[in-house]
């Protein structure tokens, strides 16, 4: 297995950042960087480079899990009477993908919800 090939999110291991990668010999990527650029990863060093692919993609594994579940929490703490298993599921699916959430123009999904009924229309357009 190559140890400078894609993770789990895409980024490949060689690609973590390191403020020093000229002079660093001690992090982890830096590390796995000169045992593969020495064809070390192959050879003699084969089982230290695995535990440093490890080392170099579980905090990444590791802080998506820790990130959903903090979100469920704060989720099920704000909204504790008002939740079923549906409103839980979609608050925490809101909650994740902020970033998505960002990107849209809430007007245009206003008015796109609008025009599927003349009440909502009237009840949602400030006109």
């Amino acid at each position: 297995m190559d140890p400078v090939g894609p993770r789990e999110n895409g980024e490949n291991l060689m690609d973590s950042s390191c403020n020093n990668c000229k002079t660093c010999s001690t992090c982890p990527s830096c590390v796995l960087k000169i045992l593969a650029s020495n064809r070390l990863h192959d050879k003699a060093y084969d089982n230290i480079s695995e535990l440093y692919k490890v080392v170099c993609t579980l905090s990444v594994t590791q802080v998506h899990c820790e990130r959903t579940f903090s979100k469920l929490n704060i989720i099920k703490n704000r909204l504790r009477n008002s939740l079923s298993e549906e409103n839980l599921e979609s608050y925490v699916l809101l909650s994740i993908e902020k970033e998505l959430l960002d990107n849209l123009d809430g007007e245009k999904i206003i008015d796109r919800f609008a025009e599927t009924s003349s009440e909502l229309k009237r009840l949602l357009t400030c006109s």
